[in-house]
């Protein structure tokens, strides 16, 4: 189960999850050479990077962004501990975007993959990933045309 906190700062946490598990970790996936698995450790890992670089940036210590070595950890995991995992990180990743809309400043310019953005990126980012990487699951769904096409 997914907390309340989580879904309502990430609405597509859940349609994205429903597709990976609706699915076998070794299945393939509309993003070449991925299987699931490696799409829900692309996504822990995504989870866990920008929360690690926001909550860099709020205690003043910013941090460069790491590559997607990041996600080796993730494949040395059995299915359960990663699943585990990417809610884990999800969590973790609103709790550190919840604080930094009551500790900083919106306009506050944050250092990622070599450029400035601004600190509501971080959420947003992870909500564009969960509608990008859900579609390389279910491919032309309601659900993905709907959602790539919102503004």
């Amino acid at each position: 189960m997914i907390p309340r906190r989580v879904t309502d700062a990430l609405p597509e946490l859940e349609v994205f999850a429903h597709a990976v598990q609706a699915r076998r970790p070794d299945d393939g996936t509309w993003c070449e050479a991925w299987t699931v698995r490696d799409i829900l450790i692309h996504q822990t890992g995504n989870a866990e990077e920008l929360a690690r670089v926001l909550t860099a940036h709020l205690a003043g210590a910013p941090v460069e962004t790491r590559g997607f070595d990041r996600e080796n950890p993730y494949r040395a995991t059995i299915d359960r501990e990663l699943w585990s995992a990417f809610h884990s990180r999800c969590e973790q990743l609103v709790e550190v975007t919840a604080a930094a809309a009551s500790d900083a400043s919106p306009h506050d310019e944050v250092r990622w993959t070599g450029r400035s953005v601004k600190v509501p990126f971080f959420a947003e980012h992870m909500r564009e990933e969960l509608v990008l990487h859900r579609w390389d699951l279910t491919g032309d769904d309601s659900i993905a045309v709907r959602a790539l096409t919102e503004s």
